[in-house]
């Protein structure tokens, strides 16, 4: 029983020392894994979400996200699954290497896209406020959707439907409650 307890804790260890070793690294994108295992069937995929590293935003060096590997299933649209993965923050391992999900109090979002435009709406949920920061969920929301191609601009909306930007309706706009 004892050495299974230790080989445990030597798989654990090697694992977060793994984590840890690619973090420091200096990598900024996600964990390489397959998307399925040899041989297997998989309804899953995987995307890349990106959260703030807060060590890396502490001393001013950029950039001040990182990307983590999640599955999701196949069958759903990876804009809006990046979305809810990035809701969801980080795990526990991610943030034991200082991942945080910066929320400016937002509790989610929903988002529509309009392909022929380009044009990703985010409609932000719960309370809206980043407290005077200079960094806030814009700044994750707008990394996250642009990481895909067909994303030329991105609109957040607070919780009551207003952004700052309403004359160019194809330009990025932040809500005024996001403002430092």
């Amino acid at each position: 029983m004892d050495t299974q307890k230790g080989f445990i804790g030597i798989l654990v260890i090697l694992l977060i020392a793994f984590i840890a070793g690619y973090y420091f690294a200096g990598h900024k994108d996600a964990l390489d894994l397959p998307d399925i295992l040899p041989g297997t069937a998989s309804s899953t995929k995987t995307v890349k979400v990106y959260f703030q590293d807060t060590t890396k935003y502490a001393v001013g060096t950029e950039p001040y996200e990182v990307a983590v590997a999640r599955k999701v299933p196949v069958a759903k649209d990876s804009r809006i699954a990046v979305l809810e993965e990035l809701y969801k923050g980080p795990t526990v391992v991610e943030k034991q290497i200082h991942l945080a999900l910066v929320s400016s109090q937002t509790t989610g979002a929903t988002l529509t896209f309009d392909a022929a435009t380009g044009v990703a709406k985010v409609y932000l949920q719960g309370k809206c406020d980043n407290n005077g920061g200079s960094y806030s969920i814009a700044n994750l929301l707008n990394l996250n959707l642009k990481q895909f191609p067909e994303v030329k601009a991105v609109r957040i909306y607070d919780p009551a439907g207003k952004t700052l930007e309403e004359q160019n309706l194809t330009k990025d706009s932040t809500p005024s409650c996001l403002q430092p």
